[in-house]
């Protein structure tokens, strides 16, 4: 028995098969719009996920790369004081030059003080200096704590901390976004680096020594040395070295009044003038002194040698600031290199980031980027597709018994 198929029945399949080509069609014109294949997760489950992640690849990459313009921008600002101090630590260095002439009188020593006076304070005001986010550059992690205070008595004092941050600028590389203001301007050697010189506070004689050289830095102890002008059991001037561990390195070295060159464990140093017997000099390892203390003791020599005329005690300041002045310089520009480092690694980051990225971009693009050329193909079947479907619809509801009566 043949079945009936009502009209109904033929409309409906009519009807949706026509939806379902409208749909077809939407969904291609849109991935035309957007260039994109896949428009919602159930178009391709496994293509949705690996582009999820690779989004997520992309966004982390972008975030490197903010961190390194901000440790670029925090690293330019730290080299931009650093020449600042270099050119400043160079402008004492004439001005002691021209103090130490023998030229020079009382009233233009007295107004180079006054100028390295406010050398010191422009110093002091960069090492403050500030970035562009209100934080101060040397303070380590207290980016709010003014890293330092003059306390007004010829001393300074450092109130940040050691702390240096580590900005992530690659999956597997972090780079400092800075040095703290201990290491730039607290953590300086005196002396020549290796061992500092100084005349005893009860000398009595015209000595002058000088800051000394080295000839073997290994052989030299962590011991203070006392250097003593004596005389020898005939009555003639000597000099002996007695370090306070170490015990007599030189004993009774002959000095003929004016001048002398002793020598001992792989240091040098030279005295000038004539000594008085009983007269003493240390010699002892450097110890770290602050730059802005070095400004201001030299600032102190000059104007009490300005007051009081003493050649021998402003020599021997003279000696001492001009190594003091020199191992500043030489950090200053060792801590600049360390910078120019990290701004060069920065930069080679940049490089490796971006090139990641394209590569990142591409995988991306092969996973839901739309193949035009299909597309546009499909889309013309698709269109003859959904007018076959209508043409087809019209033409069942036009079918009637009595178009054939």
């Amino acid at each position: 028995m043949a079945g009936r198929i009502s009209t109904a029945f033929f409309n409906t399949v009519g009807v949706l098969e026509i939806l379902r080509s409208q749909e077809q069609l939407s969904t291609t014109q849109l991935q035309i719009a957007t260039g994109k294949r896949i428009l919602q997760p159930e178009f391709d489950p496994a293509g949705a996920a690996q582009a999820l992640d690779l989004r997520e690849f992309i966004r982390e990459n972008e975030s490197f790369q903010n961190n390194i313009t901000f440790v670029k921008t925090r690293n330019q600002l730290e080299e931009t004081v650093l020449v600042g101090t270099k050119n400043l630590l160079q402008r004492v260095k004439e001005l002691s030059v021209q103090a130490a002439t023998v030229t020079a009188d009382g009233p233009q020593r007295f107004a180079i003080a006054k100028e390295i006076e406010q050398l010191n304070d422009e110093l002091f005001n960069i090492a403050n200096t500030k970035d562009a986010n209100n934080e101060f550059l040397f303070s380590g992690s207290l980016g709010n704590t003014q890293p330092f205070t003059d306390n007004n008595n010829g001393s300074f004092t450092y109130n940040g901390d050691q702390t240096v941050r580590e900005i992530q600028i690659g999956s597997t590389r972090r780079i400092d976004d800075g040095n703290t203001g201990a290491e730039v301007f607290f953590d300086v050697a005196n002396g020549n680096g290796v061992f500092q010189t100084a005349p005893g506070a009860g000398n009595t004689g015209a000595g002058v020594i000088d800051s000394g050289s080295v000839t073997n830095a290994g052989a030299f102890p962590n011991d203070t040395f006392t250097l003593t002008f004596a005389v020898d059991g005939g009555g003639n001037p000597v000099i002996n070295v007695v370090g306070a561990v170490t015990g007599a390195v030189v004993t009774n070295q002959p000095f003929n009044g004016v001048q002398a060159s002793v020598s001992f464990n792989g240091v040098q140093v030279n005295i000038s003038g004539s000594a008085a017997t009983g007269d003493t000099f240390t010699i002892a390892p450097s110890t770290n002194q602050d730059i802005f203390t070095t400004l201001s003791t030299y600032q102190s020599a000059l104007e009490n040698f300005a007051q009081n005329g003493d050649q021998v005690a402003f020599g021997n300041a003279s000696n001492r600031a001009f190594a003091d002045f020199d191992q500043a310089l030489t950090h200053i520009l060792n801590i600049r290199s360390t910078v120019g480092a990290r701004l060069n690694a920065a930069d080679t980051q940049t490089d490796i980031n971006a090139d990641f990225l394209l590569q990142i971009q591409a995988s991306l693009s092969d996973v839901e980027d739309l193949d035009i050329a299909e597309a546009a193909s499909r889309l013309n079947l698709q269109t003859v597709a959904l007018q076959a479907a209508q043409q087809s619809f019209i033409k069942v509801q036009n079918l009637s018994l009595f178009n054939f009566l």
